[in-house]
């Protein structure tokens, strides 16, 4: 299962990719520079669950873009999350907790 983490905030969004059962496998994918929302949302089409994290309102805002304009991915997000720095640590804690109730 394919599982995408998101941290964005209003500059850029970091883009990390979870496999395996525990989703012990964390690849760090790409760091977008001002991303459109389509863009994003193009690159995060082949995931299974999607975890949104960031320090400000981008991600409920990518939230309600993708509900509007991507409704089969939006069914995909799994949680909104704040989260001032991105810490690989954190990140794949709340993912393999958050996929282990699905």
């Amino acid at each position: 299962m394919t599982c995408f983490a998101v941290w964005m905030d209003r500059d850029q969004a970091r883009i990390l990719q979870f496999s395996g059962h525990q989703h012990e496998n964390l690849e760090d994918l790409k760091v977008l520079k001002k991303p459109s929302f389509e863009d994003l949302a193009r690159q995060l089409i082949s995931a299974r669950q999607i975890l949104l994290a960031g320090p400000c309102m981008a991600k409920f805002h990518f939230n309600n873009f993708l509900v509007e304009q991507h409704p089969l991915l939006s069914k995909k997000v799994i949680a909104c999350e704040n989260l001032d720095e991105p810490s690989d640590a954190w990140i794949a804690s709340k993912v393999a907790t958050l996929t282990s109730r699905t």
